[in-house]
């Protein structure tokens, strides 16, 4: 059954969803796409999703599943709820934000007249919301944040439905595109809300969550591993730039939870390994396992190949070339020390096997003499 809209509804499609739904009304689901029989499953699945206080208009995304994920989404309405969920994977496979999403199922009507799953029709050319470069800090800041835990970004009132869910795909930009298979979402939350999502909009943050205004910076929480990621990240954007790197977390699929961490870092890199790759127009694409391992490998398998290019300062560096100690040491006197060590600390991370044969590589048995690290 192809879905049928109130309003906006997509002329021309990018592809379509196959998406489950519900209607809950007063406490239960009368409908549902899978017939009376899962009624009462989809009511355990709905209740959760619901902040008992969101007014008409309200919006949640959460996910279920780890093997094989689905995207929810709810809609609060005057007379009731609507439910849909698609799964991740044809999500990701038309790289749709979730402002598409919403444009997509706002207009359905529920419920329909039969109760099994809709084909909804994408936009065809859904909404990306680009991220100036002058607002990089503060959404890269709360892109951290996020992966620390729960955020509530606060002074939004003028911002409607869509202005809330485009601040969120500029946030979700700066995440590998799998977080979206983990992130849970509300446009609004009261202080008293049972929901725990981990990016909302509200005037008052429930206790534990960070409280980032809309007009100020982020206070990033304490935590190494956000800071690390926020740091890494303004190095990449920095080096191949904004656009490039987008693009590049764009193509990581895996879902995963936004939760910082090696493996998140160790993502980040990938992705700043495929924007440089990109931006010099380039090169042998090398194994994504020897760099974030057979997770990402996947995800780095299904980007487009390319043509092999001369390897760079920092692969030959890292497969044992000696005759860069000269260069890099002037580099490292002209540049600003902090910029280098950081930029250092990212290879470093991403790739740990290289570093080691090269290491080895680079410093064979020397005689009594010879200086070499730990030596006086």
């Amino acid at each position: 059954m192809d879905a049928t809209d109130r309003h906006d509804r997509p002329r021309e499609t990018a592809g379509t969803l196959r998406a489950h739904w519900a209607w809950y009304h007063d406490g239960r689901v009368p409908a549902c796409s899978a017939g009376p029989e899962r009624r009462a499953h989809f009511e355990r699945l709905v209740r959760p999703t619901l902040d008992e206080y969101a007014p008409p208009g309200w919006v949640g995304l959460t996910s279920t599943g780890r093997e094989d994920p689905f995207v929810a989404m709810t809609l609060r309405d005057a007379d009731g709820v609507r439910y849909f969920t698609a799964p991740y994977a044809e999500i990701a496979a038309a790289t749709a934000g979730y402002t598409a999403l919403w444009l997509a199922f706002r207009g359905i009507d529920l419920p329909t007249d039969r109760e099994r799953p809709l084909r909804v029709r994408l936009p065809a050319s859904p909404t990306e919301v680009g991220v100036r470069t002058s607002d990089f800090g503060w959404l890269a800041g709360v892109a951290a944040a996020v992966l620390a835990g729960p955020v509530v970004i606060t002074g939004a009132d003028r911002l409607d439905t869509r202005g809330r869910l485009e601040l969120l795909d500029r946030v979700a930009a700066l995440l590998p595109y799998g977080c979206r298979a983990g992130l849970r979402f509300a446009t609004s939350m009261g202080s008293t809300g049972r929901l725990r999502p981990r990016l909302a909009f509200g005037r008052v943050p429930a206790p534990g969550t960070v409280r980032v205004a809309l007009d100020g910076m982020p206070d990033l929480p304490d935590l190494p591993a956000a800071r690390a990621y926020l740091g890494e990240l303004t190095t990449l954007r920095r080096r191949v730039g904004l656009d490039p790197l987008i693009a590049a977390l764009a193509t990581l699929h895996e879902p995963g939870m936004p939760a910082a961490g090696d493996h998140l870092l160790g993502l980040l890199a990938e992705a700043g390994a495929r924007a440089a790759e990109v931006d010099e127009g380039v090169a042998a694409r090398r194994s994504a396992a020897e760099f974030v391992g057979p997770a990402a490998a996947a995800a780095a398998s299904r980007a487009p190949a390319v043509e092999a290019r001369p390897a760079s300062m920092l692969d030959r560096l890292l497969s044992g070339d000696t005759t860069l100690a000269a260069p890099i040491a002037e580099h490292w006197r002209a540049e600003d020390g902090d910029e280098v060590t950081r930029d250092m600390a990212a290879a470093l991370r991403a790739r740990p096997a290289g570093l080691a044969v090269g290491w080895n590589r680079a410093n064979p048995r020397r005689s009594p003499g010879r200086w070499c690290p730990g030596r006086r």
